[in-house]
């Protein structure tokens, strides 16, 4: 099965009309269709896009946004990843080594996390994913 990991840039295209990235985030969406695949991604990508959302598109949107990770999660479709004591601090190791880079937090999360994984696809728009190596989700026509 294919797992794809979601990133708060992607969420985002997804729903905002006006982002760069929108018609290439549903074109990549549309082709997922019809596979058998799992979605991921951590509680704070989730607090993140909700908190995003919230501010630049109101709340309505970002419930409706959380009522559909839920929907997913409650089908099994969907891994809401909460962070462990062990990924904390695999993040904060991230955070601190690379203080050249203008990683987020979340974002060291995220490396963290895939890092402890295999065959996982990042579907996202963040260049710090790739700059790190991880593979991603990206049109396949």
């Amino acid at each position: 099965m294919r797992r794809i990991f979601i990133d708060t840039g992607a969420y985002i295209a997804l729903v905002d009309r006006r982002d760069q990235y929108h018609d290439v985030a549903r074109r990549r969406a549309a082709s997922l269709v019809g596979q058998r695949l799992h979605i991921c991604t951590t509680a704070y990508i989730f607090a993140e896009t909700a908190t995003w959302m919230t501010r630049k598109l109101g709340h309505a949107t970002a419930v409706e946004f959380g009522n559909s990770v839920r929907r997913q999660q409650a089908r099994g479709q969907l891994d809401l990843i909460l962070p462990s004591g062990e990924l904390e601090e695999a993040a904060w190791q991230i955070f601190t080594h690379f203080s050249d880079q203008a990683f987020s937090y979340v974002d060291c999360t995220s490396f963290a996390w895939l890092k402890s994984q295999r065959d996982v696809q990042a579907f996202t728009f963040d260049h710090h994913f790739r700059w790190m190596g991880f593979s991603l989700f990206e049109d396949e026509s």
